[in-house]
């Protein structure tokens, strides 16, 4: 019995640079007796590229210490959060920062912080973008450990995703569990997480260009709208309420279907149509 579960969005133009593993990946989506997708995006373009219909079974995250995450009080600083591989050009750092220039001329007390990897090249390329007035605003963090990611995303006013083919987003998940806003860009598999203008903003990206989403203002836009929710006192239970979904409690029974032969999957998976 072979389960394969498909975490990326599958394109055949990604295996042109490498074509044995696209040979390997064609076998084992043929061969496998079950596939699954993390969203259904995904799902459409397993059909449509490779003709294999799967189950939509997001991946699971841990949400016992995101929830356990307490926001601190507003002190009326807007701090956005990018929590993302800044060296990978789809993940839209550049464009965050182009972006952050007209966030901060309406809002000039924002501050930015870049979790994840981002290579001393990339670093210094972001800043010679930014405004000379907005670089002392931003700040480069690194990965950090599994225990300081809550508290990130808990101080953090925005978590800011504006990358583009992203088969679910993870890091969205994680910020809503700590019961913060997020802003996500209209591509991928990530409208089927900010699907609720109550917890968050999608924006449109405009031409892609070299990978990456262009449309600064747009983005700009959906930042500021975010930052209004953030005032609401109701945000962070919504945004803590719509990240349940994406937990082991709800999605553990869905996983135990699909790795069981001869079961049919539980609620959440589901069988996309072609």
């Amino acid at each position: 019995f072979l389960a394969y579960h498909v975490v990326g969005i599958p394109v055949r133009a990604y295996f042109r640079r490498i074509p044995h593993d696209g040979m390997a990946f064609r076998h084992v989506v043929k061969a496998a007796d079950r596939c699954a997708v993390g969203s259904r995006h995904a799902g459409a373009m397993l059909a449509a590229e490779f003709g294999r219909q799967a189950t939509l079974l997001p991946s699971p995250s841990d949400l016992r210490l995101l929830h356990a995450a307490r926001k601190p009080a507003r002190d009326g600083v807007l701090r956005l959060l990018f929590e993302g591989a800044a060296d990978d050009p789809r993940t839209g750092a550049a464009l965050l920062v182009q972006a952050f220039a007209r966030v901060r001329a309406i809002r000039p007390a924002a501050e930015l912080e870049f979790g994840g990897p981002a290579s001393e090249a990339t670093i210094r390329a972001l800043l010679a973008l930014a405004r000379p007035e907005d670089r002392a605003a931003l700040r480069f963090t690194g990965v950090g450990t599994p225990e300081e990611l809550p508290l990130r995303y808990a101080r953090a006013t925005v978590l800011v995703h504006p990358a583009i083919w992203e088969a679910q987003g993870m890091a969205l998940v994680e910020a809503l569990a700590c019961g913060t806003p997020v802003v996500a860009c209209d591509h991928g598999g990530v409208p089927e997480i900010v699907d609720d203008p109550r917890s968050g903003r999608l924006f449109r990206p405009g031409p892609i260009e070299r990978h990456a989403a262009t449309d600064e203002a747009a983005l700009a836009e959906a930042i500021l709208a975010a930052a209004a929710l953030a005032d609401d006192p109701q945000t962070e239970q919504r945004c803590r309420e719509r990240a349940a979904p994406f937990g082991w409690a709800a999605l553990g029974p869905a996983y135990d279907a699909h790795l069981a032969p001869g079961l049919e999957p539980a609620a959440p998976g589901r069988e996309l149509a072609a």
